[in-house]
C-alpha cells in the first residue's frame, strides 16, 4: 500500500512545479487554474494540485516548451 501512496504523491504537480517546468509564473498557473483552462483537484487544506496527465494536456493544448521535465 506503500508504494501505491507514493506514485500517487508523484503524480501531483504543485502550480509551483508546473510553472517552472514550463518556465511560466506561479500566478499565471493559478490564473489559468482559475479560468478552467487547467483542472486541479483540491487537498483537504484547500491547495491546488495537478494531475501529471492533466498538466501534460496542457502543455500539449498551448504548445508550451518543457524547459525543466
Amino acid at each position: 500500500m506503500t508504494s501505491m501512496k507514493t506514485f500517487n504523491e508523484k503524480s501531483l504537480l504543485t502550480p509551483k512545479e508546473l510553472a517552472e517546468a514550463i518556465g511560466a509564473s506561479e500566478s499565471s498557473i493559478r490564473r489559468w487554474v482559475d479560468t478552467g483552462d487547467i483542472r486541479v483537484a483540491r487537498t483537504a487544506g484547500g491547495h491546488r494540485r495537478i494531475t501529471l496527465s492533466e498538466a501534460i494536456r496542457f502543455i500539449r493544448q498551448i504548445e508550451a516548451p518543457v524547459v525543466r521535465p
